[in-house]
């Protein structure tokens, strides 16, 4: 009895009940109209064995080039929807949500309750934009990236972006993690920063192996003016006036708030050094969005 009082603690009970409430909202995520041109363009490439890089769905622009960086994210779909139809591709982008929380709840600093409250309060903004889309797999690897830097597994991370470029565009948002990353080795742990940059510099290389080549990197800032000229959202930074992202906005001026206060700690602490709060702190300052 003693054993399973320690086992099933309060704070383990809260964290087990949050992350149930995390996997039953994106289970609950709806489809978008973008879902079955992902699923088909992966059904293409299943049947022919090849990476479609054409248009053939357009009647207006048959057979022009198509960036598609998304393809493997619509291979692995597909291969979903093939095995279970739309609920294994809902629980795939499900899993793959939850597991970005997990990796985000291991690099929340604090006790088990304030993390509780603050990512509590940071899903209600960041559940808005979940969908069975390739975004949910930047999602996680996103996360995955700032972990594997936050513990300092340099090794790892030419194989994520490797895997990153292949799956969603979204990668240019690892490099500026990357980037956020060196900046923060050389106050945190400049020994370490040499293996940084080697890992970085191979992480930018493996975005070259794609179908798309040196032109991944000239083809995605395209894309974004596209995206912005015809007002596409999913490109587009958040917006004050959005009631939805005020959760989110008023974590983001906190966290500017309580980086500038406490800088001079994070700059001389050996401990906050050692644990890595400094990149934790430089990452996502550096996926700030502005309006």
């Amino acid at each position: 009895m003693p054993r399973a009082s320690v086992f099933f603690t309060f704070d383990r009970l809260m964290a087990t009940l949050l992350f149930f409430a995390i996997a039953g909202a994106a289970l609950l995520m709806p489809a978008q109209n973008d879902t079955w041109w992902q699923l088909r363009a992966g059904r293409e490439m299943w049947l022919t064995g090849h990476v479609l890089l054409r248009d053939t769905f357009s009647h207006t622009v048959y057979g022009a080039y198509w960036p598609n960086h998304e393809w493997l994210s619509q291979v692995l779909l597909y291969g979903a929807y093939a095995a279970g139809g739309i609920p294994a591709v809902t629980i795939v982008s499900a899993a793959a949500v939850t597991a970005a929380w997990l990796l985000v709840w291991r690099l929340t600093p604090g006790s088990t309750r304030s993390s509780f409250l603050l990512t509590s309060f940071a899903i209600a903004s960041a559940s808005t934009i979940w969908a069975p889309r390739p975004q949910v797999l930047s999602l996680l690897l996103l996360a995955l990236t700032i972990w594997l830097l936050r513990g300092r597994r340099y090794v790892w991370l030419p194989i994520v972006f490797l895997l990153w470029a292949n799956l969603h565009g979204a990668v240019v948002m690892g490099v500026l993690v990357l980037a956020a990353a060196c900046v923060a080795a050389l106050v945190e742990n400049r020994a370490d920063f040499p293996r940084l940059a080697a890992a970085a510099a191979c992480c930018l290389i493996a975005t070259l192996a794609t179908p798309l080549g040196v032109t991944f990197w000239t083809e995605i800032p395209r894309s974004l003016a596209r995206i912005r000229q015809l007002g596409i959202a999913e490109w587009a930074p958040p917006r004050l006036t959005t009631p939805a992202l005020i959760p989110f906005w008023l974590m983001a001026v906190a966290l500017v708030v309580l980086t500038i206060a406490r800088a001079r700690m994070l700059a001389r602490d050996v401990e906050v050094h050692r644990r890595g709060y400094l990149t934790i702190c430089a990452c996502a300052l550096a996926l700030l969005p502005w309006p």
